[in-house]
């Protein structure tokens, strides 16, 4: 098997980290008994003083849900403020983590299909009840549920056979198959808000609508206060089993779409941490402001509705010639200081196994020979582009309206539909997408694709683009692997058949950049997560 690239490698003391269920366990806490090393009695040590507050502004916040299974992934970047999940991540939100999680050990069996977790003892929810493996259990139980919207959950769900709780500490998850990414889609790394730990009890007894607007989990705070679309105000508890007493009292989450009204908060100092653009990223520097950037980067690229059969995408001369239209390198350049670097597959550089595969050249006068290929004459084909703001991305609109610019130059129109993510997600959810829709969307870099090709690229799925039994099929193989090298056959054959048929275009890979001022500690990393900007270690009390 041949070395992977370092940015492509999860390492917690030297170790490689992201490998399947066995590899897991020998690294965390595998060889660790059920109740044995998980009680919670000392808090960390090395605290530092409590602060009042912070202000951190986003372009944007999801659809704002305070249900960890209410909505996208977006929602983690403030959930995790109030909830734990199963497995934790390390400080520097790198590398999964046995020591901050509700899960504190784990075995497997020798044949790798059955996982006993120990809970950790004495967490405790906002209102003193103990967490037990009955709540875990039906966290994940709720992955099932009509009411689940998040993206990940059916993944999780479909590998696990069955679970039972001999007692309060263990729980034990039978899988269907040995299987390379279980342990890594419970942490935050790799997924979203899904394994994130809710109360059995407290859900139960307030209902599902109450819980949905009086939330309740383990994490260091609480909601105080919530006012749609401005912002949420987050209440430190005493003490938190992982990050200890939080450094701020206070963390307000503040909605403010408007780049230039992030930045002149953040310099009157109104705000303390803001998601800018590459554009503005020098200047803040330069003014003494500390800068931030995810290292291994999001794919900016563009998906359409390939999964109707009506769609008029679905001659694939079409979809290249609408690649071969976009000068991905003046891009890069002017919107986005180049930050960015070609992107040729749907995963980024940060997936384990990833090959580079071939970009599309700036070829208007090819793409206007497909065009007519293809019967598409100057002025046939109108696109209703899809475009919003994204945590990370301030630069879609332009971007947008610069495609746009070489679509019309080969005779293609757009009619460009700009709107919050939420907004679009519910339609795009409903398969209700204006015809003929074409969206242009930021893929989170993930070590584990595995959950954005069962989210987006098979029939059926909950967010689809495209359904082809020759995917479908791979990503099925990709789910049974337990090794890695057949978990990276099956998802180099994925991308080859994406890239092959067009059945995406990818332009760019780019980091996210926040700029932050002194109250950021200056080691401060945004970390490897899916869609996170590792708030986590923005308010731990740990120094280490």
């Amino acid at each position: 098997m041949e070395k992977y690239d370092t940015i492509q490698r999860y390492v917690l003391s030297g170790r490689r980290l992201v490998g399947g269920l066995a590899a897991a366990a020998v690294l965390f806490g595998g060889a660790v008994g059920a109740n044995a090393s998980c009680e919670t009695s000392n808090l960390p040590t090395g605290m530092v003083p409590q602060q009042e507050s912070l202000v951190v502004a986003l372009g944007a916040l999801g659809n704002e849900a305070l249900d960890p299974i209410g909505g996208p992934s977006f929602n983690k970047q403030y959930l995790r403020l109030l909830y734990d999940t199963m497995i934790g991540s390390d400080l520097h939100d790198e590398g999964i983590s046995s020591d901050t999680g509700i899960v504190c050990a784990w075995t497997v069996s020798e044949d790798q299909t059955t996982v006993t977790f120990s809970i950790r003892e004495g967490v405790q929810f906002t209102n003193g009840d103990e967490v037990t493996s009955e709540d875990v259990k039906f966290s994940l139980e709720r992955l099932s549920s009509d009411a689940n919207l998040t993206p990940f959950g059916g993944t999780i769900t479909g590998q696990i056979d069955q679970m039972s709780t001999p007692d309060q500490n263990t729980l034990v998850i039978s899988l269907k198959r040995p299987s390379y990414s279980f342990i890594q889609l419970l942490a935050p790394i790799v997924s979203g808000t899904e394994a994130m730990i809710v109360s059995k009890e407290y859900v139960d007894d307030v209902g599902p609508e109450t819980f949905k607007t009086s939330p309740m989990g383990t994490g260091p705070y609480k909601l105080a206060n919530r006012s749609s679309g401005v912002e949420m105000v987050f209440e430190a508890k005493e003490g938190h089993f992982a990050t200890g007493l939080p450094k701020f009292k206070r963390i307000t989450i503040r909605l403010i779409p408007e780049e230039t009204t992030r930045i002149a908060q953040l310099r009157t100092g109104q705000v303390d941490l803001a998601d800018v653009s590459r554009e503005n990223a020098s200047s803040l520097g330069d003014d003494g402001f500390q800068l931030f950037m995810k290292p291994t980067g999001d794919v900016l690229m563009l998906l359409f509705q390939l999964y109707k059969p009506d769609s008029r995408f679905a001659d694939p001369r079409v979809r290249e010639a609408l690649s071969l239209a976009i000068n991905r390198e003046e891009l890069n350049e002017f919107l986005f200081k180049g930050f960015g670097t070609l992107a040729s597959t749907f995963a980024s550089r940060a997936a384990v196994g990833h090959q580079a595969l071939s970009v599309d050249p700036f070829d208007p006068d090819r793409a206007r020979k497909l065009l007519q290929e293809a019967g598409v004459g100057a002025g046939d084909l109108t696109t209703q582009f899809q475009a919003f703001s994204f945590t990370g991305w301030p630069e879609t609109r332009d971007t947008a309206n610069a495609i746009a610019s070489y679509w019309e130059n080969i005779g293609v129109k757009s009619t460009i539909i700009f709107r919050d993510y939420a907004t679009y997600r519910a339609q795009w959810r409903e398969q209700e997408l204006p015809e003929p829709a074409v969206t242009l969307q930021p893929m989170p870099g993930l070590p584990l694709p595995l959950g954005l090709f069962n989210a987006i690229t098979k029939c059926g799925a909950p967010l689809p683009i495209l359904c082809d039994p020759i995917v479908d099929a791979l990503i099925d193989q990709m789910a049974a692997a337990g090794v890695e090298e057949d978990y990276v056959s099956s998802y180099r054959k994925i991308e080859e058949t994406l890239h092959e048929n067009r059945y995406i275009i990818p332009l760019l890979q780019a980091g996210p950049v926040l700029a932050g001022n002194e109250k950021i500690r200056s080691d401060y990393s945004v970390g490897l997560g899916f869609l996170g900007i590792n708030l986590p270690m923005v308010y731990s009390g740990r120094q280490n």
